[in-house]
C-alpha cells in the first residue's frame, strides 16, 4: 500500500521503496489529493474514467457545464482539472475553514433543494454571455 502512496506522489521506481521515510512524509503534507481525501473534503468522481495526469477527458459541452457549477460554488470548490498536474475526476474544497464563502454557498445548496427549479438537475443555457463570464472568473 505505501508504494502505491509513493507512486501517486510521483517517485520514481528506484526512490519509491514501501518505506515510511522523511520523502514520504514531506509529499503526504504537500499532497493535496490525499490530504483533502482523507479529511473528507474532495471527492473523485468515477475514478475509474477520469485518470491523474491525463487532459482532455471532458468534451467542450461537459466542459461549459462543469466550469458553470464551479462558478456557483463562488470559488469555494477546485477542480483537479485545474491543478498543475491534472485530475479531472476530482473536485475539493480550496478554502480554509472559517472562509465566509464556505457558510455562504453551503446555505445556497441547501436552499435548492426548498426552492422549485433552482440548483442541481435544472438546465440553464450555460452559453448566455453573463454566465460564461461569471463562469471565467473560476477558471
Amino acid at each position: 500500500m505505501l508504494l502505491a502512496v509513493q507512486y501517486e506522489l510521483g517517485m520514481a521506481d528506484g526512490v519509491a521503496n514501501g518505506a515510511f521515510g522523511p520523502g514520504t512524509q514531506a509529499g503526504l503534507k504537500n499532497h493535496t489529493l490525499l490530504n483533502n481525501q482523507a479529511s473528507g473534503t474532495a471527492v473523485v468522481i468515477r475514478p475509474g474514467s477520469y485518470p491523474a495526469g491525463a487532459r482532455g477527458t471532458f468534451t467542450a459541452g461537459q466542459l461549459l457545464v462543469l466550469r458553470d457549477i464551479l462558478a456557483d460554488t463562488e470559488g469555494v470548490v477546485r477542480w483537479g482539472g485545474d491543478d498543475r498536474r491534472p485530475y479531472e475526476g476530482l473536485f475539493y474544497l480550496d478554502v480554509q475553514p472559517g472562509d465566509v464563502r464556505l457558510a455562504r454557498v453551503a446555505a445556497t445548496v441547501r436552499a435548492w433543494a426548498e426552492t422549485p427549479s433552482a440548483g442541481a438537475g435544472v438546465v440553464p443555457d450555460v452559453t448566455e454571455p453573463a454566465r460564461r463570464r461569471r463562469a471565467a472568473r473560476f477558471s
